[in-house]
């Protein structure tokens, strides 16, 4: 249930301030917060995240689909190991961050041919909150397959 709750509520999130980006804002817009520090910016990305391999022709939607299913495959095997029940939750709480930004920004490109983005800390490149979980995520699952290590 927590893999359900923490994906969906990325899932939704990020579509819904997507969404608003898309239809109140023009492309290229900026909405400064913080100035000369973070804006809301409506951009648009073909590449992975953070606007990595933009120009590239990957098929990142099977790709996409590629690293869910091994991810999968990885989060299966590691949960049926003797780990404590608080690896577990933080596990499935990673799993869910990085399944919810993951079809989010699948649904983007699916639906759009690309990513939208919006974050913009003007030191970084754009990104949206998808990314942000699927980094997350995978920082939380890597920092716990460490911790079981020992």
């Amino acid at each position: 249930m927590i893999i359900f709750f923490s994906a969906l509520s990325i899932f939704l999130i990020d579509q819904i301030i997507k969404f608003y980006v898309l239809k109140h804002l023009c492309l290229g817009q900026e909405i400064p917060i913080i100035k000369n520090i973070f804006s809301i910016s409506f951009v648009t990305n073909k590449g992975i995240a953070f606007g990595l391999f933009s120009n590239s022709n990957f098929p990142f939607v099977l790709i996409s689909i590629a690293v869910l299913v091994c991810m999968t495959l990885v989060f299966i095997s590691f949960n049926k190991d003797a780990i404590s029940k608080k690896a577990k939750i933080w596990i499935r709480i990673a799993y869910g961050l990085i399944l919810g930004g993951a079809f989010s920004n699948m649904l983007d490109r699916i639906r759009i041919g690309e990513v939208i983005d919006f974050l913009d800390f003007h030191i970084w490149p754009v990104f949206n909150i998808g990314d942000s979980a699927i980094c997350v995520g995978a920082g939380i699952f890597v920092l716990n397959i460490l911790r079981s290590k020992r």
